[in-house]
């Protein structure tokens, strides 16, 4: 029967079934490059070249950027159960006013003082201790025409009966 075919027929048949096997071999490596939301630990800024980082008194890890406000609070948003400080490292600092802490539900900005730790890095520490609940970051990206980036964080307490603290080497992560 492929041989009572015209050579156009083939192609327009040969065309997709092309595109469906290549797609089919090229989509698990595809995949890999998906950035993996849950947050990092590291040791130092020093080794670490631009992004947002959470302190939470037990560890510092690297926040994963959301490039618009996420109506569904992040899964894998990292805990603090103390304290948590957040530094921003980026190559140039956007104003100060760029760069803020709020809370989820209410969008309400949380007071909070910074400090330029260095011609790159921006610490934002909250005035007072913040209640445990859900919280975003938002920073500035690629100067005044680049808009910003949302970065989730939760605060939680060790003696809340909906947390669970799980250890991870030096450092623990707690899942709300």
């Amino acid at each position: 029967m492929a041989k009572n075919l015209s050579k156009r027929a083939k192609f327009i048949i040969g065309v997709p079934i092309g595109a469906i096997f290549a797609g089919v071999l090229v989509l698990p490596f595809l995949l890999m490059l998906v950035p993996n939301p849950n947050p990092v630990k590291i040791t130092s800024l020093a080794n670490q070249r631009v992004g947002t980082y959470l302190d939470t008194g037990r560890g510092l890890y690297k926040l994963y950027p959301y490039s618009s406000s996420q109506a569904n609070f992040p899964e894998g948003a990292p805990a603090a159960i103390e304290q948590p400080c957040v530094y921003i490292k980026y190559r140039q600092l956007d104003g100060l006013s760029s760069y803020g802490i709020y809370e989820y539900s209410s969008s309400q900005p949380v007071p909070v003082r910074k400090t330029i730790k260095s011609k790159s890095i921006l610490q934002i520490l909250p005035r007072g201790r913040l209640a445990p609940g859900l919280y975003y970051v938002t920073a500035a990206r690629n100067g005044m025409f680049g808009g910003k980036d949302y970065f989730y964080f939760k605060v939680g307490s060790k003696d809340s009966k909906n947390t669970l603290l799980i250890s991870r080497g030096s450092g623990y992560m707690l899942f709300l």
